[in-house]
């Protein structure tokens, strides 16, 4: 059975750094490439799709090790390559249009640690210098190594405005002592802003000392995630910082781990948080909360939109409602010991009791201290039972639209309109009417002249100058009442009758013709008025005065109600 490896490499002493080292063809068995420069006799090994296991020992490595396309490099528990000091270049590289990759395992480490300042070297490096639409970096898998000592341990490189390091994955990875741990460099103007995408680091550990400058530098551009990405001691550098996101960046993620404990810095658009260190527990952008039987994330029940700054609760079979409890509510299930309660079923919002006052009070934008009450423009005080509107520089309205109102912030299409400054309550309906019951099987019609019976009940008039009357029924032609009184919906057989303002009426110009400014009295055709021409009679049985003239037989009218 053929061996899961190309080559196998070894040391010939395992313990003495600068011994020959093998390469072994693990088909055939023969060493095909030996020599004391491990750098060369790796990359003699190198070609496509090739497999590397590189067994346990200590390796001078002088020079990068870049890999190609679908290569597997292995390092045993116990590797280690040193890098002499003062080296300057990368020690592993995926460089331009690598795809594919996997490198495990592995120590890196400079033989005598340096100066802080003399770091030079880096530990893991990706190049994208390319353009054009082909194939770039991509999809390749760093995991289980450890990098000592290095100026940057990690470096994602992109130098071509068309160049991108897309997809990677980088778990597992311990670093140490370096001054960036991470670092992602853009030399070029992106405007595509397609440098760094989707890369995924799970499980990173990064122990800083005084010399480290920044965890992860620059994160930047499309959903970059970081899950349990750990930082330590980075404070013990008070100019140092766990990470800083680039203004360049979109949909970042950081979950867990120490990325915003020290200095942490966010440029970036739609930057989502999830950090148990310090004061930033949960950043973000959107969040959707499915049931159960959700099909699709259309199907949330509960969602923020940090976009438009938008909270959406229930639907979709849900009742949504926002409940909130005092600190001694025993039972926060029970939504009755609740002291704010906005329930989305029933369209109700309840705020206090349960030992509470319950306030709600809004401010403008310049009040300078949103605590005190004095300052709000609009005010609901629970325990006083008042209501405060305007004030504060601020005119205080109230407007009434109704269900066909296509702009409600336009004071033409309100029905009802109370204006504080000019101290008027607008009405766009016409009269005031008072409700009154209708004696039993009588058929009463909009613009009725009404006179009471003996029994104290309404019906329509029936016989000229009847100082019985009442009024007329409210709600004909274009005129409806714009004040109700007396409103009783548990009674069937009531109407409202105008007993001021303007009304429709039924009328009769039989007797003679009505003109403009004419007095209206009851007639003999039931329900109808008609001009009074004789005073005498007409005392005490005045219905209104006619806005409209009215001269052959019988119909609707306007009239200003006028009982006299």
């Amino acid at each position: 059975m053929p061996l899961p490896y190309t080559y196998i490499i070894y040391p010939e002493n395992p313990n003495v750094i600068g011994t020959t080292i093998f390469a072994q063809n693990s088909q055939t068995g023969q060493v095909e490439f030996q020599g004391g420069d491990a750098a060369l006799v790796f990359l003699q090994t190198f070609a496509e799709r090739h497999s590397i296991l590189v067994k346990a020992g200590l390796y001078l490595i002088t020079s990068p090790l870049n890999l190609l396309t679908q290569m597997t490099l292995t390092f045993e528990p116990g590797v280690t390559l040193w890098v002499p000091n003062g080296y300057d270049q990368h020690v592993i590289g995926i460089i331009d249009s690598k795809q594919y990759i996997r490198v495990s395992g592995g120590r890196i480490r400079e033989q005598q640690a340096p100066n802080d300042s003399q770091r030079q070297w880096q530990g893991i490096r990706m190049l994208e210098s390319t353009g054009g639409g082909g194939p770039k970096i991509a999809n390749n898998t760093i995991e289980g190594v450890e990098i000592w000592d290095a100026d940057v341990a990690i470096k994602l490189l992109v130098t071509h405005p068309e160049g991108w390091i897309n997809g990677n994955l980088f778990r597992d990875i311990v670093m140490f002592r370096s001054n960036i741990f991470i670092d992602f460099d853009m030399e070029v103007s992106n405007t595509n802003l397609n440098g760094f995408n989707r890369n995924l680091f799970i499980n990173i550990i990064g122990q800083s000392t005084s010399n480290t400058e920044v965890g992860v530098r620059n994160i930047r551009h499309r959903a970059n995630v970081f899950l349990d990405v750990k930082i330590w001691d980075i404070n013990q550098n008070e100019s140092g910082s766990t990470a800083t996101v680039h203004s360049e960046a979109s949909d970042t993620i950081i979950f867990g781990g120490i990325m915003t404990a020290q200095n942490f810095e966010d440029q970036g658009r739609g930057t989502q948080i999830v950090d148990p260190f310090g004061d930033r527990r949960l950043f973000l952008n959107r969040l959707a909360i499915l049931p159960t039987d959700a099909e699709s994330n259309d199907d949330a029940t509960f969602y923020f939109d940090g976009d438009r700054g938008n909270l959406w609760i229930g639907g979709n079979d849900r009742d949504g409602d926002l409940v909130i409890f005092s600190s001694n509510a025993s039972n926060n299930r029970n939504t009755s010991n609740a002291t704010f309660h906005l329930d989305g079923n029933g369209g109700n919002l309840w705020i206090g009791g349960n030992g509470r006052d319950g306030d709600l009070a809004i401010f403008p934008s310049n009040a300078s201290d949103n605590h005190n009450t004095n300052a709000a423009t609009l005010h609901f005080d629970g325990n006083g039972s008042n209501l405060w509107i305007g004030g504060n520089g601020r005119d205080g309205d109230i407007l009434l639209f109704p269900s066909s109102a296509t702009n409600n912030h336009t004071v033409d299409q309100a029905t009802i309109h109370l204006d504080a400054n000019a101290g008027e309550i607008t009405f766009s309906n016409a009269d005031c009417a008072e409700e009154f019951t209708i004696a039993e099987a009588i058929d009463a019609i909009p613009g009725s002249v009404m006179v009471l019976n003996d029994d104290g009940l309404l019906q329509p008039s029936n016989r000229a100058y009847d100082k019985r009357v009442v009024g007329i029924i409210s709600g004909a032609g274009k005129y409806k009442p714009g004040l109700l009184l007396d409103k009783q919906d548990r009674e069937s057989n009531r109407s409202p009758i105008a007993i001021m303002g303007k009304v429709y009426c039924m009328a009769t110009a039989d007797v003679a013709p009505i003109n403009v400014g004419d007095l209206l009295t009851t007639s003999h055709i039931s329900g109808h008025a008609m001009k009074v021409t004789d005073e005498h009679k007409a005392f005490g049985a005045v219905v209104g005065k006619a806005l409209a003239p009215f001269t052959d037989g019988t119909g609707l009218i306007p009239v200003l109600v006028a009982l006299q």
